[in-house]
């Protein structure tokens, strides 16, 4: 799909707002754990790995809420998006959230078909309508719940080809400990997003 360029790297470190709405979508069998792992994050107190589509929540938990459903959680933000996909992911497809493939089969959205070779079926592949806090259920009250798509379009800055050949690349460098926050290069300087 056509996108009008590829956001900054700022714009793909943006920490999501406190609540956001668009669809969840799943990552394949031990994806995620591997993700995890890659950052040297630990899912052991949490549902699940999840991916969000801007990376600045990176390390932090979230709660989801499907529709007809409970809140459920703490998920690990352990993954997002690439650059390159940033704009036509949350434009087109209208992502908020991408989970593990262990909580694709608990909401049924997979099945198992054959474990031992990882192979899957598709039952659903996007819940539509799906919201994304930062909060805890207990504190969430009369929050506004952003939309995804129209809150990155009215903060996404875009680069050029001239910027991004005399910049750094984007670096993860992962925590000492999984309580540490990760460290992120954006333009040549090392940094951690607190909130």
């Amino acid at each position: 799909m056509w996108i009008p360029g590829i956001p900054t790297q700022s714009s793909q470190m943006l920490k999501n707002p406190a609540i956001v709405s668009g669809s969840a979508v799943f990552y394949g069998p031990q994806v995620m754990e591997a993700t995890a792992k890659s950052k040297d994050l630990n899912l052991d107190r949490y549902i699940d790995g999840v991916s969000l589509l801007t990376c600045g929540d990176i390390g932090k938990p979230v709660w989801i809420k499907r529709p007809n459903h409970g809140w459920q959680g703490p998920f690990l933000v352990v993954d997002c998006a690439k650059r390159g996909d940033l704009y036509g992911i949350i434009n087109y497809r209208k992502e908020a959230v991408e989970v593990g493939f262990n909580t694709a089969l608990k909401w049924n959205m997979a099945d198992i078909v054959d474990y031992e070779r990882g192979k899957y079926s598709v039952s659903i592949w996007k819940i539509n309508n799906v919201l994304v806090s930062k909060y805890p259920p207990r504190m969430i009250k009369n929050t506004e719940v952003e939309n995804m798509r129209d809150w990155f379009n009215s903060s996404v800055r875009f680069s050029t080809e001239e910027f991004d050949n005399n910049n750094c690349t984007l670096q993860y460098k992962p925590p000492i400990s999984y309580f540490d926050l990760p460290l992120w290069r954006i333009n040549c300087r090392w940094m951690r997003l607190f909130d």
